[in-house]
C-alpha cells in the first residue's frame, strides 16, 4: 500500500522544464518511509505514521510505503523510492527490514534514519546510515540486571521473536544475567504460546522474559496467567504505551518493563505533541509516535544545512520529544532507559 501524502501547495512547485517535467524547488524535501503499515507489526507503523504527519510542514513530503515489516517488500519498496520517486533522505523501522535497506541506502547514497531498530550494528561503516534508538545491550541488559540486583532473580527463561531483533535480546539478556537461562523462540505469526508456556512452567523459573511486539507480548503474558505459570514476567517498553495498557485491559500488570522518559516528560514541547496527537486521533500516543516525529524533524534540520548526511552527522544536544539526542562516530544516537512496573493498568517508574 502506499498512501502520498503531499505536504506543499502546488505555489512552491516551479514550473515545467522543455520536456514538460514537473520541477521541485530545491528547498523542498522528500522523504521516503517505509513503514510496517500492515500485518503483526502494525499496530507500530501506524503509531509512527501518525506522529510523523504531525511533522510536515509547508517544506516536507513524505512518500510512504508498507513493508509489512517483510524485508522483501522493502527492498522492492527503497528501489522504487531510490528510482523514480526522486527522494532526498529514507526513514525505515524494525531490524528486519532496516538490515536490508541499510546497504541499499549505503549504495545509493541516500541519508537514512533507522527507528525503533534494536541491532547496534547496522550503522556501522556506514556513513549515510543512522540510527535513533535504544539497543538490545541497553534494554536487555537493564532488565537482566535488574532481575539479577533487585528481584534475586537466579533462574530466566526467555520467549522471543525469532528474528536479529529477538536474538539480540535474548543474548544482551543472557549475557548481562549470568545465571541459568532457558530459551524457546516463535514466529511473527504466531498467536497461542501454550506448548512454550507448558515447557517454561516445568522449568519453574524466577522470571519469564518476553519480547517480540505488542500482540506477541500480551497474549504470552495472558496466557501464562491462565496456565497459573508462577514466575514474575518482564519485557520491554512495548508495553509502556498508554494505548496497548488499555486494549491489554489489565493483563499485562505487574509486568517489569523498561521506559523512556517520553511517558513522564512534562516540557512544553512535550506536553503539546501529546496534546496535538491527542485532539487529532482521541488518544494520547506512545513513544513510536514521538519517535516518528523526530525522525522527520532531525531530517529537516538536517536539511536546513544543504547536506543532509552532514547535518544529521553534526547533530550534537539536539532536544527530541525522547530526549536530548547527539550522534557518535558510527551514526548512532541514543535515549536514556528507565525501569518501571505496570499496574493497575499504569507505568510505575522505578528507577
Amino acid at each position: 500500500m502506499r498512501i502520498l501524502v503531499i505536504a506543499l501547495a502546488l505555489l512552491i512547485i516551479t514550473g515545467c522544464g522543455v520536456s514538460g517535467e514537473v520541477v521541485k524547488t530545491e528547498d523542498l524535501l522528500t522523504i521516503g518511509a517505509i513503514l510496517p503499515l500492515t500485518g503483526p507489526a502494525s499496530f507500530v507503523g501506524q503509531e509512527h505514521l501518525k506522529g510523523m504527519e504531525l511533522a510536515v510542514d509547508s517544506g516536507i513530503e513524505i512518500i510512504y510505503e508498507d513493508s509489512a515489516a517483510n524485508p522483501k517488500n522493502a527492498i522492492n519498496q527503497f528501489t522504487t523510492l531510490v528510482t523514480f520517486q526522486d527522494i532526498d533522505a529514507a526513514i525505515a523501522i524494525l531490524t528486519p527490514v532496516a538490515e536490508v535497506v541499510a546497504p541499499l541506502a549505503q549504495q545509493h547514497e541516500i541519508p537514512l534514519l533507522l527507528t525503533t531498530v534494536s541491532l547496534d550494528s547496522v550503522e556501522d561503516e556506514r556513513d549515510f546510515v543512522f540510527r535513533d534508538f535504544t539497543n538490545s545491550k541497553q534494554d536487555a541488559g537493564l532488565s537482566a540486571k535488574f532481575a539479577r540486583d533487585h528481584l534475586n532473580a537466579t533462574t530466566a527463561v526467555i520467549l522471543y521473536i525469532f528474528d536479529d531483533y529477538g536474538k539480540s535480546y535474548s543474548d544482551a539478556f543472557t549475557t548481562e544475567f549470568g545465571g541459568a537461562v532457558k530459551t524457546f523462540g516463535f514466529e511473527r505469526s504466531d498467536a497461542d504460546f501454550r506448548s512454550q508456556l507448558l515447557k517454561a512452567k516445568a522449568l519453574d523459573s524466577d522470571v519469564l522474559y518476553v519480547i517480540g511486539y505488542d500482540n506477541h507480548i500480551v497474549n504470552v503474558v495472558r496466557q501464562a496467567k491462565e496456565l497459573e505459570l508462577d514466575t514474575t514476567f518482564m519485557s520491554n517498553w512495548v508495553l509502556a504505551s498508554p494505548l496497548i495498557l488499555e486494549n491489554a485491559k489489565g493483563a499485562v500488570d505487574d509486568v517489569y518493563i523498561t521506559t523512556p522518559d517520553f511517558y513522564v516528560d512534562t516540557r512544553k514541547e512535550v506536553v503539546e505533541f501529546k496534546e496535538r496527537f491527542f485532539n487529532k486521533h482521541g488518544h494520547y500516543p506512545d513513544a513510536y509516535a514521538a519517535l516518528g516525529y523526530d525522525a522527520v524533524k532531525m531530517l529537516a534540520f538536517a536539511h536546513k544545512s544543504g547536506d543532509i548526511k552532514a547535518g544529521l552527522q553534526g547533530i550534537s544536544g539536539y532536544k527530541s520529544l525522547m530526549g536530548e539526542m547527539s550522534v557518535d562516530q558510527d551514526g548512532e544516537m541514543s535515549f536514556p532507559l528507565r525501569f518501571a512496573k505496570v499496574v493497575d493498568g499504569s507505568v510505575i517508574r522505578l528507577s
